[in-house]
């Protein structure tokens, strides 16, 4: 499928807009509609070349709504409302405890530029884009893992959500 994506081609030049093709969702994954996506510091040192391989789709405090739903996905639907976060495996012992931000594959997943099954899905002209905190919402679609995935009330404006994903919960984190 056709989206349109904000791209960093080379280290420490500006992002460039352009239009890619995203896979469809795997079993355990979704496809968002972008409604809005916030702005963290840790895109502009990705942009410097400090974080995720280049080239890639950046952004990862995303919030949109869903519009496919993978096989293995029973807790989220067509039409939900979501935040998107910071990947983790669910599977190590630090998820398994309930601790996600312990993640062992927490670099891996969020700055490798590959999705959980360590895939490129994001593409242009046979070129691989990375992806960025398995999400790169930089976009008008992105794919993530459904444990990337959080289902919010649909009265809420997704406009104003997007730094849920990372901006507000490192800073109520870190208190």
């Amino acid at each position: 499928m056709k989206i349109t994506a904000a791209l960093a081609k080379e280290k420490n030049h500006p992002l460039l807009i352009e239009e890619i093709e995203i896979d469809e969702p795997k079993e355990d994954e979704v496809l968002i509609k972008i409604v809005a996506s916030g702005i963290c510091h840790t895109d502009a040192e990705s942009i410097k070349g400090h974080g995720v391989p280049l080239p890639a789709v950046l952004g990862h405090e995303g919030s949109g709504i869903i519009e496919r739903v993978g096989s293995n996905i029973t807790h989220l639907k067509v039409g939900d409302h979501v935040v998107l976060s910071y990947s983790y495996c669910n599977s190590c012992t630090q998820c398994l405890t309930g601790h996600h931000n312990l993640c062992i594959r927490t670099i891996e997943l969020n700055f490798g530029g590959k999705l959980q099954d360590q895939t490129y899905r994001l593409r242009k002209d046979g070129q691989n884009y990375s992806t960025f905190f398995g999400q790169s919402s930089f976009a008008t679609y992105a794919l993530a893992n459904k444990n990337n995935v959080v289902k919010v009330d649909h009265d809420v404006d997704l406009r104003l959500l997007g730094p849920l994903g990372c901006g507000i919960q490192t800073g109520s984190g870190t208190v």
